[in-house]
């Protein structure tokens, strides 16, 4: 295996199977000796009651994969006692409703400072974390990458963007993050796919790559099989897409019911993804 990415971003269109790779692709490091963690956003907005307990973590507690659920106010307090040197005043401030409200009305803050804890927790850990997060959406992963630029650009000076330029430096070392782009073998999701990459090398220089997830060429390889007439055409469908992008790798479609399973059966496809 490759020396690992510090962060791996999984991304791509709702639907698309982020959460059971990002899992697998934590599992995978970990029985590699990696120190990794499934990370995910637990709690998005400072005025919204915390979420259950999503369904990365439920499979990620019954396989005993390491992950960790980030919530926005959680974040933002660390970021202020960072700043502040004091959690009482940090809690205090943020308790607010002018600090609530402000923070959920400014465009990407709120994922600013979820990139800053993400880093913070990699710099501060002294057995080299490696953070696999499973990203809401292409939309997201954009806005959040967008924001590292665009509030160092509107402060200028300041707290906020030496923390922007610093998180900018670590972000651009030579492979220490990756985006893995997942993608079904339909037109629309992969076109969605591509034009995410571009808008990402628009933004960052953080490498990215494509992958075809839940391919069932491997369950259906014969053109002559007797399939359901809507089978026979999702597959001319992936054929057709996947012949003429050869370098993509493919992850398979697991038959399998429970989650947990799959997460398993996914193992030895993960090191394309590393």
């Amino acid at each position: 295996m490759k020396k690992p990415s510090r962060l791996y971003i999984v991304t791509g269109k709702g639907g698309v199977g982020k959460s059971i790779i990002s899992l697998s692709l934590t599992k995978y490091l970990c029985q590699k000796n990696i120190n990794a963690c499934y990370t995910y956003f637990q709690k998005n907005s400072l005025l919204k009651e915390d979420k259950p307990v999503s369904m990365g973590e439920s499979i990620a507690q019954d396989l005993n994969i390491p992950s960790l659920g980030l919530s926005l106010e959680n974040c933002a307090h660390n970021y202020m006692t960072k700043k502040l040197r004091s959690s009482l005043i940090s809690k205090a401030i943020i308790k607010t409703p002018f600090f609530r409200s402000l923070i959920n009305m400014l465009p990407g803050f709120g994922y600013l400072i979820y990139l800053g804890q993400v880093l913070q927790s990699i710099q501060d850990s002294n057995d080299g974390l490696t953070i696999v997060l499973d990203s809401p959406s292409s939309g997201h992963v954009l806005t959040m990458l967008e924001s590292v630029k665009n509030f160092q650009n509107i402060f200028g000076s300041g707290a906020i963007f030496d923390d922007t330029q610093k998180m900018l430096e670590l972000l651009n070392q030579n492979n220490f993050a990756k985006i893995n782009i997942l993608s079904i073998p339909t037109q629309l999701s992969f076109s969605e796919a591509k034009e995410l990459k571009l808008d990402l090398e628009k933004v960052s220089n953080i490498s990215s790559e494509i992958y075809f997830n839940n391919t069932m060429g491997h369950l259906f390889n014969s053109e002559k099989e007797e399939l359901p007439s809507f089978l026979k055409k999702k597959m001319a469908i992936e054929r057709e897409i996947t012949s003429d992008q050869t370098s993509i790798f493919q992850v398979p479609f697991i038959l399998k019911e429970g989650n947990e399973e799959i997460v398993e059966d996914l193992l030895p496809y993960m090191e394309n993804l590393v």
